[in-house]
């Protein structure tokens, strides 16, 4: 029997799926930020480097049409896109499957995990690096196999300079590509191409590098602070680490995942699974190591497991019948989770089981919000000129998102809680203006009252479900300090 028919199907029925979901439930506090990003197309940002803000940029056709649909839909056709390119990868590595019946299963395992279908559905960093990771998967393949074709070498260097551009984390890839062409033994053969490689990876990547030369070295700053370099040992990171792992990959395919890659290597591997291995353990080592000092998110792991889903699914398909049977049931066990969680996430906030302080219950009530505080604007405004500003990214970009006419939220504070707001302070323009200031904690307000003349407080109150804000209103701005 041929399944291609049912790999269509699969991967048709779940896009439709998807596109439907994203218009379902409000942008997270992230999802909005990155949404200013592409307002201010610059060549890197903070945190990130610039293809998510480019990619969000186009599917909001130029930040004309600004709803939850049109920021999403680049996640859901990007991953898409990375599931073709899994298939392919797939009968690249064994041809013997003839009826691709391996590799329909494979998608079914990679779309059962909570990490992916994440990615899937939220436009998120990992999933766009996770796109053009599969892409360089596939090209190292024919490199593999051709190690003398110096055009696969270049093609590779770019997009895995756009993959960097879009989450630099996969720059831990690098010295695993060094490790496997070292541990293959045959480094001559290599050699001149991954030069080229690096050149041309290096070459793509020089508009981060001339953006953090003239932002002192914002990017570098950021990542040496999330890796707590600086930091004592907290084995509860580690645990936290481990946990997150096991949790939002599937439990059970989490298991299968080191347990097949683990037999693999005892017996005769290929070149080709050889290298899964090596990205797949290498980055997975670093993090672990990372765990140690620094609080390592979850996500962030995401695409180191891509490469050893090929490795589980061969193992288990040449397994004896009692393995391949635990490998099927994990995979419908984790499917039924996910549709389910895709289910009640248009309820999401109102669940008895999500905490407060979850990313996506965060998100919820901001329309409202946003509507109250635009009732608020227009009254002020027609007396005093007049901007608004809060003390948090996520809360900037969520109420510049969902307020009418898509209006910028500003963050006066120059502190490590305003993200990339702290490079668009051109505030000079508003001296003298008035601010409409929104805000959950007090000493936030207190902050606020060296930048004007003078305030009122707590002009008015929002209440939004589990949400408490307070409005002030701040006299005569005093520019710049």
């Amino acid at each position: 029997m041929d399944y291609k028919k049912y790999i269509i199907f699969f991967i048709i029925v779940f896009t439709a799926l998807r596109l439907i979901l994203i218009n379902l439930f409000p942008l997270l506090g992230d999802e909005s930020y990155y949404w200013e990003w592409s307002r201010h197309l610059d060549f890197s940002y903070y945190e990130q480097g610039p293809v998510l803000s480019l990619i969000i940029y186009f599917f909001t056709f130029f930040n004309r049409i600004n709803n939850e649909f049109t920021v999403r839909s680049g996640s859901v056709l990007l991953f898409t896109l990375t599931m073709i390119f899994c298939v392919l990868i797939y009968k690249k590595i064994y041809s013997s499957d003839k009826t691709q019946k391996a590799s329909l299963f494979n998608l079914l395992a990679i779309n059962s995990t909570f990490l992916y279908s994440s990615f899937a559905i939220l436009m998120m960093h990992d999933t766009v690096m996770i796109f053009f990771y599969s892409i360089f998967i596939y090209i190292f393949l024919f490199i593999i196999k051709k190690p003398e074709n110096l055009k696969l070498w270049i093609l590779n260097g770019i997009i895995y300079a756009i993959a960097i551009m879009s989450k630099f984390t996969i720059i831990i890839i690098y010295p695993a590509i060094i490790f496997f062409l070292i541990l293959n033994g045959e480094l001559k053969k290599y050699i001149k191409g991954f030069l080229l490689f690096s050149l041309f990876t290096l070459l793509f990547l020089s508009p981060v590098i001339y953006w953090n030369l003239t932002h002192n070295f914002a990017n570098i700053n950021y990542l040496f602070i999330r890796s707590g370099v600086e930091k004592n040992i907290n084995l509860n990171n580690v645990s936290d680490f481990l946990s997150g792992q096991f949790l939002l990959l599937n439990p059970l395919l989490f298991i299968f995942l080191f347990i097949s890659t683990f037999l693999k290597l005892k017996g005769k591997i290929s070149k080709k699974e050889f290298f899964l291995t090596i990205i797949f353990i290498f980055p997975l080592l670093v993090f672990f190591i990372l765990s140690f000092k620094s609080k390592i998110e979850a996500n962030w792991t995401g695409f180191s497991y891509l490469p050893a889903f090929f490795l589980m699914t061969d193992y288990f398909f040449n397994s004896n019948y009692n393995f391949k049977r635990y490998f099927n049931f994990s995979i419908i066990f984790g499917l039924t989770l996910c549709i389910i969680g895709y289910l009640l996430l248009p309820f999401y906030s109102n669940t008895p089981f999500i905490k407060s302080s979850n990313a996506l219950t965060k998100s919820y009530g901001y329309k409202n919000i946003a509507m109250k505080v635009n009732i608020i604007y227009n009254e002020y405004k027609k007396k005093d000129k007049l901007f608004i500003a809060t003390r948090h990214y996520q809360m900037a970009g969520l109420l510049a998102f969902y307020l009418p006419a898509n209006p910028e939220v500003y963050i006066l504070i120059n502190h490590e809680s305003s993200k990339n707001y702290r490079f668009w302070k051109n505030y000079e323009k508003f001296k003298n203006y008035n601010c409409l200031f929104i805000y959950n904690e007090d000493w936030e307000s207190f902050e606020m009252e060296k930048f004007f003349e003078k305030s009122m407080k707590k002009i008015d109150i929002i209440k939004e479900k589990n949400k408490l804000l307070y409005i002030d209103y701040f006299i005569g701005y005093k520019g710049n300090l």
